[in-house]
């Protein structure tokens, strides 16, 4: 018997479709400390195995041993073993899947443009695809995020004081004399002239990933427009970004253990070095990575968009 538009088959279905209504969440969960309520008792029995790590779905794929709080994550984890995409991308000419369907609603905003998680920040204008980027990059406001990322940018500070590096901090970039809106602009940690060329240095804390842009390919743009702004204001030098992570890095997945004395020795040594790839390069934008994750024959890996990127302006990543 078919049911119509706003009725169900069954009382007790009706009861749980006038909670999303009343917002009545009547089942409660009893362990101390702990005020989660919902509306139906399915979900209370599934939040509270967080409380037990219980995992009573277990995957029975030869050799795994993953198991599971709730059916459905073990139903989209065994299509990591039977490779099964079940949600593919309708844009012509894309022939992207997915095997969840999230991913595929973060995928079609690659072609969109849309980023519905826009910081609330004042002044700010920082949006992004995924919640979980808005999440990282809100940190760069709060007092605990910025201490951080001072204390980091004082390291580098001392060092280049150390090697008699002259140096600029907090240098801002407005956009809007090549048609930016206002008060859009961009901070550079420390600005450096050496070689003949306009080094910007950034301390880029976990690898930028939660900066003022949610992805590599804006972050690239981000660099582009510095770079067309400084043009349109009469600098004629060519352009280095030093990209420097003071944090994790992780070489085909393994993580690198070398002491940040170590690393900021290893960036006094590059920019003392006038033949290195990052000032040798004849082009008039080139990007340097130290300390990025790298994969293989030290190519970044970040964003398949990032890729085209790399072959034009970036030297050899530095690990």
């Amino acid at each position: 018997m078919l049911k119509s538009r706003g009725a169900f088959t069954k009382s007790s279905h009706l009861t749980k479709h006038k909670r999303t209504h009343t917002g009545e969440k009547p089942y409660a969960c009893d362990y101390e400390g702990c005020c989660a309520s919902f509306a139906e008792s399915g979900h209370l029995v599934n939040h509270k195995r967080t409380h037990t790590g219980k995992k009573p779905y277990a995957c029975d794929h030869p050799g795994c041993e993953a198991a599971f709080a709730m059916s459905g994550d073990l139903t989209r984890h065994k299509r990591s073993h039977t490779g099964e995409k079940l949600y593919a991308c309708d844009y012509e000419g894309c022939g992207a899947a997915f095997a969840m369907r999230g991913d595929l609603t973060r995928h079609k905003r690659t072609h969109t443009g849309e980023k519905p998680y826009a910081c609330n920040y004042e002044s700010c204008g920082a949006a992004f695809t995924q919640s979980g980027h808005l999440t990282d990059h809100k940190s760069v406001h709060n007092p605990e995020g910025q201490a951080r990322q001072k204390k980091q940018e004082q390291r580098v500070a001392r060092a280049l004081d150390r090697a008699g590096i002259p140096y600029k901090r907090e240098h801002q970039i407005d956009f809007r004399c090549i048609g930016g809106d206002a008060g859009f602009w961009a901070r550079v940690d420390f600005v450096i002239v050496l070689h003949g060329r306009v080094i910007f240095l950034e301390v880029d804390e976990g690898q930028h990933k939660f900066g003022s842009y949610g992805s590599a390919s804006c972050d690239m743009k981000r660099m582009s427009r510095i770079q067309e702004s400084l043009f349109d204001g009469g600098n004629t030098l060519p352009l280095v970004f030093l990209r420097y992570n003071p944090n994790v890095f992780r070489v085909d997945g393994k993580v690198v253990k070398k002491l940040k004395v170590m690393r900021e020795a290893e960036l006094v040594s590059l920019l003392e070095n006038s033949t290195s790839d990052a000032f040798s390069c004849a082009r008039p934008l080139v990007i340097q990575y130290m300390y990025y994750d790298v994969v293989g024959c030290h190519s970044v890996t970040r964003d398949p968009e990032y890729h085209g990127h790399i072959a034009q302006c970036c030297a050899r990543p530095i690990v």
